[in-house]
């Protein structure tokens, strides 16, 4: 075990003790103990902790801390104890834990909770919070405008820095040296003119009389807010940096996109690019993998695998076009393989496609830290219970396919319907292992590849892909010769 490792271990050992002590404060109600240790663990931590705790823990919880770190931990929180605190606070304690949030942050906690406690939010928040809400949902939620913040500190061409500094004291409660980013200069018509930075300021407050015009940067690198979120990935790639002043379509400031939303936005664009390679759609970051009903992720899947099912069709035609005459003269000895040879493309590509599925969504979820050690099983049982649904659609739709396709190819008295059809329900049954044994591997690789310390997403590419192909090949003609011959 290397140093990284032995600290991490023993840094989740002291936590997990801090735990521990915690829980037991929380069930005796010792306050001071409840504020003392939670002031020494990260507020996603504790939104972790008290997650398992019953309701009555959650808001008691709530109710010992100091103000600010309440609204930190609030802030955090998933969406069902999140809705379990509001439906149990006050409206003067709810609009306490929301003082200190951003007009963002806000937005994305009315979203996350159900139509009847998104009025007791609304009515907790001060004015300047609601004009702040209001000026943000006038963007459509894929643009920059809807993902910016609009409380932040903008200066004038005049201002000097002393003023400015007092400025970031009393608005960020922090010293200028605790600071690190850029503020934003705008003319008296409120047009982006440049920027200075925390480091700029701090090396001249000897000079409190200079004016930010003389020292400020003017090149300074702005995204619209109609602008769509794939142009800020642009901007980020292009010009390496994080932080970006927001502007309308005449150049005035109206708001500031800082480094961790800049991040997020990447994230959650990369899962999408992710998700579409895998055959899934709207699959979203922040998405709970458990809490997503086995149906809801099939029904993403879905559209690709009707996709695959549809074009995979037209190989198999052109597969069993090509074999006809083989059919026709219907030697005893082929007979097994020439019934299955013409699925196999769609098979391969069919079972590729749902295996690329299954482990790209576990490997994404394990490298979000949804899936974890204690819960692998849970994980691999809930992908094998979306398969179920996958399998009654592909049999549904393939069965009247395959009678479709015989009735084409096959000669009018060589088989009967009833022959037709039993030979279809076995294929079918030969597909429908195949799917299952495919979809076992495809999600058990990535969690093997994480307790034998190999990045997951190394299993969601061309090994996990041609390893499925010589196993659903290989089982195929295997089965038909037991079936068929």
């Amino acid at each position: 075990m290397n140093n990284f490792d032995k600290k991490k271990n023993e840094s989740d050992l002291v936590l997990a003790k801090k735990q521990v002590q915690w829980k037991t404060a929380l069930h005796n109600k010792n306050i001071e103990i409840i504020r003392r240790i939670s002031s020494t663990v990260d507020e996603q931590d504790l939104a972790d902790w008290i997650r398992e705790e019953p309701v009555v823990f959650q808001t008691f919880f709530l109710r010992s801390l100091k103000n600010l770190q309440a609204s930190e931990v609030f802030n955090v929180l998933d969406e069902e104890t999140l809705a379990n605190i509001i439906r149990t606070f006050t409206l003067s304690e709810t609009k306490k834990l929301i003082s200190s949030l951003y007009a963002d942050d806000i937005i994305d906690k009315i979203e996350e909770l159900p139509s009847e406690l998104v009025y007791r939010v609304l009515s907790s928040i001060t004015d300047k919070q609601r004009r702040d809400v209001n000026y943000i949902l006038n963007y459509s939620e894929n643009t920059v405008g809807y993902e910016m913040n609009v409380d932040f500190i903008k200066t004038k061409l005049s201002t000097t820095v002393a003023e400015l500094i007092e400025s970031i004291a009393f608005n960020e409660k922090t010293k200028i040296e605790q600071t690190n980013r850029n503020y934003y200069v705008t003319n008296n018509d409120n047009i982006l003119v440049g920027f200075i930075s925390s480091e700029t300021i701090l090396s001249n407050q000897n000079h409190p009389k200079l004016k930010i015009s003389n020292i400020m940067e003017e090149n300074v690198v702005s995204v619209r807010a109609s602008d769509h979120k794939n142009i800020l990935l642009k901007k980020v790639n292009k010009y390496n940096i994080s932080e970006f002043p927001v502007v309308d379509s005449q150049n005035k400031l109206v708001g500031v996109l800082d480094a961790e939303t800049s991040f997020q936005i990447f994230e959650e664009e990369s899962t999408e690019d992710a998700s579409a390679a895998y055959g899934i759609t709207s699959l979203e970051s922040d998405e709970n993998y458990f809490k997503t009903s086995a149906w809801r992720h099939f029904l993403k899947r879905a559209p690709w695998l009707a996709i695959t099912l549809l074009i995979s069709t037209f190989s198999q035609l052109i597969l069993r076009w090509a074999i006809s005459p083989l059919v026709e003269s219907s030697p005893s000895d082929a007979d097994w393989l020439i019934k299955v040879l013409p699925y196999l493309p769609f098979m391969l590509a069919l079972i590729g496609t749902i295996a690329l599925q299954s482990s790209g969504v576990i490997s994404k979820y394990i490298v979000l830290g949804q899936i974890t050690r204690i819960n692998y099983l849970r994980a691999f049982l809930k992908e094998m219970k979306i398969v179920c649904y996958t399998l009654i659609f592909v049999v549904f739709v393939t069965f009247f396919r395959n009678l479709f396709i015989d009735s084409i190819f096959l000669p009018k008295d060589s088989t009967s319907i009833g022959e037709q059809i039993i030979d279809s329900l076995f294929l079918l049954l030969i597909i429908s292992l195949s799917i299952i044994v495919a979809a076992a591997i495809s999600s058990g690789l990535p969690i093997f590849a994480t307790l034998i310390k190999v990045d997951p997403a190394l299993m969601a590419s061309p090994l996990l892909t041609t390893l499925i192909d010589l196993i659903v090949t290989g089982l195929s003609i295997f089965l038909a010769f037991l079936f068929f011959r």
